[in-house]
């Protein structure tokens, strides 16, 4: 109870009314990088470590203060490389003269997204700790920790969020971000999250679309449980036909 009433005080209260102050309202990239470098760091207990249930662990009060999130899994062989890259292409986005190391061009360069990661260079300061969940394997077709067809093995989401409006320059470098991991890492994306990503572009990823989307054409015909989400990130492909409702 100590713990909660301190994370209720301290992260749900304080520090969102910082991150308000100074990305939102000042936007000063000064003002963040002081936050997070001096007064943060002042308040945490680095050997306070509690085990608790989800909801009470992370944020208690999500009410208080509206997001924006997009949270992309990778397989715990991927970790590294996609942590590594997601921030350089932060740091990129963060200051138009930081260059990104070799091995980030290189994977840009094979997926030919040269241009589009020069369109994200400069345009955005992100201001939120990115946290990083780990997810035991499941046997269901479609869920983020699915391993169908695929070496069994736990995934881990990678959380990133944003408190400043409007939320273009955010939007594109998460775009960015997710086009990229899903062609060259095999990233997901959290389904009930933001969600840039077409059924056309996550085939390679997803392997059990495909037979999902059989079993949904043997009970759903008409697409009764079926919304526009749902068709665009799901059913939406080249040779796609939609159903008649």
């Amino acid at each position: 109870m100590l713990y909660r009433a301190y994370w209720l005080v301290v992260i749900d209260i304080l520090l969102h009314l910082g991150i308000k102050l100074t990305a939102s309202l000042l936007r000063s990239r000064r003002l963040v990088d002081v936050l997070y470098r001096h007064l943060l760091p002042a308040c945490i207990f680095p050997k306070w470590q509690v085990t608790d249930r989800s909801d009470r662990q992370f944020l208690m009060r999500h009410d208080l203060f509206h997001h924006l999130e997009m949270e992309v899994f990778v397989p715990r062989d991927k970790l590294k490389p996609a942590l590594d890259f997601v921030s350089e292409v932060l740091r990129v986005a963060d200051n138009a003269d930081y260059e990104a190391s070799a091995g980030v061009h290189d994977r840009i360069r094979a997926l030919d997204m040269r241009d589009s990661f020069e369109r994200i260079r400069g345009s955005y300061s992100h201001h939120y700790p990115i946290c990083v969940r780990r997810i035991r394997p499941d046997d269901t077709l479609i869920s983020m920790a699915s391993c169908h067809c695929r070496e069994e093995q736990d995934w881990y989401a990678i959380s990133l969020i944003t408190f400043t409006e409007p939320r273009l320059s955010f939007r594109n470098v998460a775009r960015f971000l997710a086009t990229t991991m899903a062609r060259s890492l095999g990233a997901r994306l959290h389904w009930g999250k933001w969600y840039p990503l077409e059924a056309g572009q996550i085939e390679d990823s997803c392997p059990g679309l495909a037979p999902f989307r059989a079993i949904s054409a043997q009970f759903d015909s008409r697409g009764v449980f079926r919304n526009r989400f749902i068709e665009k990130t799901m059913f939406r492909t080249p040779d796609y036909h939609s159903p008649q409702y």
